[in-house]
């Protein structure tokens, strides 16, 4: 019988503790993924996603460098330095696909704007550059 009551005691404790708490943990992961969105946004902020640059069966980091390296040329911006770059996806197996997008992390956001300025100069050669978004954008 004692137990029985003790048991009782602790789950309504329990149900007390839990109505009290529940306000404090939505916040609490609320500010969590707040944070870690912006985290994201400037992991993603000195970044540019180009499109329609064409990938070569044996693509080396060296050899996308000098791809994307033409394509500032063409659009007059030079001497930026490029911190990494990778293509998107999956490799597909058909050659007739469109060739994965470049991602390309630059070094500052001055060179990232210098680019953006004049992608114009891109158009009608079906290659784009975008910003580098996260899904929710």
């Amino acid at each position: 019988m004692a137990q029985a009551s003790e048991e009782r005691i602790i789950e309504k404790m329990s149900e007390f503790f839990d109505t009290k708490l529940e306000p404090f943990i939505k916040q609490c992961r609320g500010a969590s993924e707040r944070a870690l969105k912006a985290i994201d946004k400037i992991k993603r902020e000195k970044n540019l996603v180009l499109f329609g640059i064409k990938e070569e069966d044996k693509e080396d980091t060296d050899k996308q460098v000098e791809l994307v390296r033409e394509v500032f040329n063409k659009l007059g911006v030079k001497d930026i330095i490029i911190d990494d770059i990778h293509r998107l996806g999956k490799k597909a197996s058909d050659k007739k696909k469109a060739p994965r997008p470049l991602l390309v992390k630059l070094l500052t956001m001055i060179d990232k704007n210098r680019i953006l300025r004049q992608k114009a100069k891109l158009k009608g050669q079906k290659i784009y550059i975008n910003q580098d978004l996260s899904p929710e954008e």
